[in-house]
């Protein structure tokens, strides 16, 4: 106690990192996620304004919009999809003129083969009565974890934000700006039983409350941004997949600004199992051409689009696309002219010059003087 009371009195949190049971919970926790790291997963996604978490909890919301969402996973194969109906997307617009509109809902279809990202941002016509796809295929796999969320990282994404994992491998690093500052093995949560374990950073706190016995995980987190709670995590009805690992069904976010979101998790959905070939696939109502930014090429349309089969850049319909040139300037100068220079930088530099001059000039006459 009398080391903890000087360490405070110092401005040093006390590092908790070493802790064995600390070790532990980092392990049982990447191993049931692992355990879920192929199989495919349907949710339903909602995002709407409560005012305060006891409301977010119990549905007590306002201005709710749900979206159907599906998540897939084999090695480095990867799919999600998070959509909302045309008209959804339609009346949460706000026109900031004739061609340009705010909204704060986002319908985005991503998939990866680690090597790709097709990205496929749909977005509702005008009338509201049907999606609009626009779609593009990218280098590497960064743009596909950009563009996804789930209650916790699943597939190749283990290091996502909030991993409870990578939090305790910082922390074991030893270094100032991530510590782990208290681990309290006998906290209770709404009468479970948990560890609560308390990191804190340069700006800002997080607070786990972990479940041992349901794959060590977190089902509360609390961020605090200077000392203010920002925004907590609530994860709800674990449940075993396919006899391999645990998973929350339900998880309610809220921002202490008023935003609330919530996934349902479908209990019924395959997750550790393999997932068929046909997942990791994006189909359009419509054929579609695609451009690859990466490889500079435009293919021609498909009505499915598979990473794992794209045309090379020499089969037949391949466009070879170009980086676009600056334009030429509006009068070419003749032959053996050149633009003059110009004279302002010339004078402020001369001038710069000789006040340089006569300042080191003032102290050489003093010296000689005395």
């Amino acid at each position: 106690m009398l080391v903890v009371m000087v360490i405070s009195v110092l401005g040093v949190s006390p590092d908790r990192s070493d802790d064995p049971m600390v070790s532990a919970i980092r392990t049982a926790y990447e191993a049931n996620l692992n355990a879920l790291s192929v199989g495919t997963m349907s949710f339903t996604y909602s995002s709407g304004v409560a005012p305060d978490l006891a409301s977010a909890i119990s549905g007590q919301w306002s201005n709710r919009s749900q979206a159907e969402g599906s998540f897939a996973a084999s090695g480095s194969d990867l799919r999600y999809e998070r959509r909302f109906a045309p008209e959804v997307l339609n009346s949460n617009r706000t026109w900031l003129s004739e061609k340009q509109f705010s909204s704060p809902l986002t319908s985005n279809r991503v998939l990866t083969n680690g090597s790709y990202t097709l990205l496929d941002r749909v977005d509702a016509s005008r009338d509201g009565k049907r999606l609009i796809h626009s779609a593009r295929i990218l280098a590497g796999n960064t743009d596909f974890f950009k563009h996804i969320e789930l209650p916790l990282a699943l597939g190749t994404n283990g290091t996502g934000y909030l991993h409870l994992g990578t939090d305790i491998a910082r922390a074991m690093l030893h270094r100032s700006e991530w510590v782990l500052t208290d681990v309290d093995d006998r906290a209770k949560l709404d009468g479970i039983d948990v560890v609560k374990l308390t990191f804190i950073g340069l700006e800002f706190r997080r607070v786990y409350w972990v479940d041992l016995e349901h794959g060590a995980i977190p089902i509360r987190v609390d961020v605090y941004r200077n000392e203010k709670l920002a925004l907590t995590f609530i994860r709800q009805d674990l449940h075993l997949f396919s006899g391999k690992g645990w998973y929350p069904c339900r998880e309610i976010t809220f921002v202490q600004t008023g935003s609330a979101r919530e996934f349902i998790i479908d209990r019924g959905s395959p997750l550790g199992l393999a997932a068929p070939s046909s997942s990791f696939q994006l189909a359009f109502p419509a054929a579609l051409p695609m451009i690859n930014q990466s490889d500079m090429v435009k293919y021609p349309p498909r009505k499915i689009w598979d990473l794992r089969s794209l045309p090379s850049s020499t089969s037949p319909g391949v466009e070879q696309l170009k980086l676009a040139t600056p334009p030429s300037p509006p009068f070419d100068n003749f032959a053996g002219e050149r633009d003059a220079p110009q004279r302002w930088p010339i004078l402020l530099m001369a001038f710069g010059a000789i006040l340089l001059a006569s300042l080191c000039f003032r102290p050489l006459m003093r010296l000689r003087r005395a």
